[in-house]
């Protein structure tokens, strides 16, 4: 239940009220944004809250125990403090979110609406849409490590502790002729083995898109070529020509771990782990 003050109380039950939404945004690299629909300033809590009356919160859904309430909001960019830049870099990913009922009047009379954090965000030409989710998701949210029959490090990263950086675990060719966002032809490749680069990894050497690097979902030889299909286009779209460094794949099982890498004492899996049918047989006799 929310705590409303007696002298807000006693202004809502008049019939004429003051009120206008308010809005703190906190960034996770501290940065912290305050905005207000009011079409003045606000000042409290030692912060100005700054009038942007593009902003306007959507339907707020809570609920009861631990389910996951949600919010939708949606407005206009107003501020230099709020860029288009900052959104679709990622600044604003994950970050904390309080939404306040204020008497603009007198702003010691106010009470909390809604707390959660920023989800996923839209963004077309000046506006964009945030997808608002209640700290209950936090919850949800899986901590620390799951077990598994296959491995959960990634090739070469401390855990896994492999060194894929000289051949044949990585070489560095072109891209011959793209056939699609996820398609490309490479030649002078020889693999040591059939569906090597499986669950690989190409990383883009070309300073413009150093940014790019794709998972391999296949590839296989097509008349002295071999043909690359990634799982999800690159950022920066491939061109003819584009330099390009192809990683070794690892499927996360003990077996690619020992006969390809030989890198058992590492394998970070639980591979002989029970599994559903195991768990749920009965005993029997002969």
């Amino acid at each position: 239940m929310r705590e409303i003050s007696q002298s807000l109380q006693n202004k809502l039950e008049t019939g004429v009220t003051r009120l206008c939404w308010c809005w703190k945004i906190s960034r996770q690299d501290g940065s912290v944004f305050t905005f207000t629909d009011h079409d003045q300033d606000l000042n409290f809590d030692g912060l100005v809250w700054q009038a942007a009356t593009g902003l306007s919160p959507g339907v707020i859904e809570t609920s009861t125990g631990f389910a996951t309430g949600s919010a939708g909001s949606a407005g206009s960019i107003l501020h230099d403090s709020l860029t288009a830049e900052d959104l679709k870099n990622g600044k604003f990913a994950a970050a904390s979110v309080q939404i306040w009922r204020v008497d603009w009047e007198s702003p010691i009379d106010r009470v909390g609406v809604w707390a959660g954090e920023l989800g996923d965000i839209s963004l077309q030409d000046t506006v964009f849409n945030a997808e608002l989710v209640s700290n209950s998701r936090k919850l949800d949210r899986s901590i620390g490590r799951s077990f598994s029959k296959s491995c959960d490090a990634i090739l070469g990263d401390a855990r896994c502790g492999f060194d894929f950086a000289s051949s044949p675990w990585s070489e560095t060719t072109t891209i011959v002729e793209v056939l699609s966002p996820v398609l490309f032809l490479a030649a002078g490749i020889n693999p040591p083995e059939q569906d090597w680069y499986v669950h690989g990894r190409v990383d883009w050497l070309d300073a413009d898109k150093i940014t790019n690097s794709r998972l391999i979902n296949t590839h296989y030889p097509a008349g002295g070529v071999e043909v690359f299909q990634l799982l999800l286009p690159p950022d920066i779209l491939m061109q003819a020509g584009d330099q390009i460094r192809l990683i070794v794949g690892c499927d996360k099982s003990l077996t690619h771990c020992s006969t390809r890498f030989s890198n058992a004492g590492n394998f970070r899996g639980c591979p002989f782990m029970p599994g559903n049918d195991q768990l749920l047989a009965t005993p029997f006799s002969d």
